[in-house]
């Protein structure tokens, strides 16, 4: 009887809260517009009227101007976009409902303008992904105008800013929101890890939170709680209660800020009733926060410590207002044009090579690495652009702290130095810094040429090769070669067996006589030759 009355208490509590039952969220409900008017998948550029609102153009998005009292509500499901809106709820009582509740959604460029004093106060935003492979996305959303009279609000109180449903499974990526003065939790994450004694067992979904600014929620600015969910470069300014709650398992931070030095609770790790609320763990890595201000419950555990002061920033490319989010431009940013064409350029080089800091034993690692083609910084593996990196030609360098740094590139690496302990991957493969040739090395200098032998794409099982030059030769690891062991060099003349990996050489001069046995690709500075156009070696 007493289990029966706590589930049934809180099924209770739960709709009063979100204004649902457990069944509700496959119950069809009236949209106020059409909710495909606004998804791509049927966008018009027709300016639509209907009951509750007013849709029209303005420049690159479209605006809805809620009427009092009424709700604008969309609806996005599987392989959906929903983008370019500002919903205008500043009359009174006006308010809006987005549902995400699907697999491969986008939502993207939305901006809410105008006080929250909507009745009833249910969750207006809610979210999530029931397969588990599938994913949703929200990027560049502005809810930073909150409720009306925050401070008359209690914590816990409808709404939140995001809400998540127990049942999310896949993977939710959310960037650049700017969510402001909600009195529940700006981004309400956990429930996905309801464990199997909540009456909603949680299905475990990761969610993730990028660049985002999150300000005086009085819950919290951001609640997260299944493994694998973390923040990145989030800001969380609070006045009122915790700045970040790990409710649930494991999560981190990651090169976040968190204050004022003067506010409550920073960190608030662990929660009761719940059994997946106890024995907590929250990761700190780069993360700026007052250690004074740090709340565990029930075993809950901070692994790390802060990076120093908490700066109070808004994160680039966040928006500060609705009309920025639904152009999908920011005052610090890049159009989303921009970053489509940058991601574009990023997804043309096809190589990535990670600098991670993040296990080193020296505090800052210094790199540099030349490839043979083309190189750009990027975000692979949700690395930041750090402005201390930087590209000249074909050259790269940077410092990478305890952090990632990553790079694209097309072609090899064909130079690379690294000062300090971070890991380095190629293609998501360590590799040792030592089995390369050091950037502006003295051999480098003596032996300008490089010719490579390419067997991976041979159809023979090896190739045989032997060359002479006219000057010097010495065998070397451009382009991530391994010197060979059967590889020797006699004065001038060097010979080798390849299989399906490279061998390279350093060489001075010209390559005078070339014989080869297979095929194996052969390159001259980077260049494909044809060793028909070679005399033989007579050695």
């Amino acid at each position: 009887m007493e289990i029966m009355f706590t589930q049934t208490l809180t099924s209770i509590i739960y709709f009063l809260r979100t204004g649902m039952t457990n069944e509700s969220r496959n119950k069809p409900f009236i949209d106020s517009l059409n909710r495909r008017s606004y998804l791509k998948a049927a966008f018009s550029s027709v300016g639509l009227a209907a009951v509750g609102g007013v849709s029209a153009t303005s420049g690159d998005f479209d605006v809805v101007k809620v009427a009092p009292g009424d709700t604008h509500r969309v609806r996005i499901g599987d392989n959906e976009t929903f983008e370019n809106v500002l919903i205008d709820i500043s009359s009174k009582g006006a308010g809006y409902e987005i549902v995400a509740d699907g697999n491969d959604w986008e939502i993207r460029n939305i901006g809410i303008k105008g006080e929250w004093d909507h009745i009833p106060n249910n969750q207006p935003f809610r979210v999530a992904v029931p397969n588990e492979n599938a994913t949703g996305t929200i990027d560049t959303v502005y809810l930073g105008d909150g409720v009306k009279n925050i401070d008359t609000w209690r914590p816990n109180d409808n709404p939140a800013g995001i809400w998540t449903y127990w049942y999310h499974a896949g993977e939710l990526d959310i960037y650049r929101c700017n969510i402001q003065e909600f009195p529940d939790n700006a981004i309400y994450g956990s429930q996905a890890g309801n464990s199997s004694d909540h009456p909603n067992p949680g299905s475990n979904g990761i969610v993730r939170v990028h660049d985002t600014y999150s300000a005086n929620n009085k819950t919290s600015n951001l609640r997260l709680g299944t493994d694998g969910s973390y923040a990145k470069n989030c800001v969380l300014w609070n006045n009122y209660h915790k700045g970040y709650w790990q409710f649930y398992y494991s999560g981190e931070l990651i090169d976040c800020d968190i204050g004022p030095a003067d506010g409550r609770q920073h960190l608030n790790i662990g929660s009761g009733t719940w059994k997946s609320g106890s024995n907590t763990e929250l990761t700190v890595t780069n993360t700026r926060f007052d250690e004074g201000a740090v709340r565990t419950r029930r075993g809950g555990e901070l692994i790390g410590s802060s990076a120093g002061e908490p700066v109070h920033r808004i994160p680039e490319g966040c928006p500060t207002t609705a009309e920025e989010a639904a152009a999908g431009t920011s005052s610090n940013s890049e159009t989303t044009e921009e970053k489509t064409a940058s991601a574009k350029k990023n997804a043309s080089l096809n190589n990535v090579v990670i600098f991670d800091g993040r296990e080193a034993s020296t505090p800052t690692t210094d790199y540099e690495f030349v490839v043979s083609e083309a190189v750009e910084p990027s975000t692979d593996e949700d690395a930041t652009i750090d402005p201390q990196a930087s590209v000249d030609g074909i050259n790269a360098k940077g410092v990478v702290a305890n952090y990632l740094d990553a790079w694209r590139f097309d072609g090899e690496i064909e130079q690379l130095s690294v000062d300090g302990d971070a890991a380095v991957r190629v293609n998501g493969v360590e590799v040792d810094p030592d089995d390369f040739v050091d950037v502006g090395s003295e051999d480098n200098k003596k032996l300008p040429n490089v010719v490579v032998f390419d067997g991976r794409e041979a159809s023979t099982s090896t190739t045989d090769y032997e060359f002479v030059v006219s000057e010097a030769v010495e065998p070397s690891t451009d382009e991530g070669a391994t010197i060979d062991p059967q590889a020797s060099v006699d004065g001038v003349g060097a010979k080798g067996v390849v299989a399906n990996y490279l061998d390279a050489w350093r060489f001075d001069g010209e390559i005078e006589q070339l014989s080869i046995d297979g095929d194996a690709t052969v390159r001259v500075n980077g260049v494909v030759v044809d060793p028909d156009n070679f005399a033989e070696t007579d050695r």
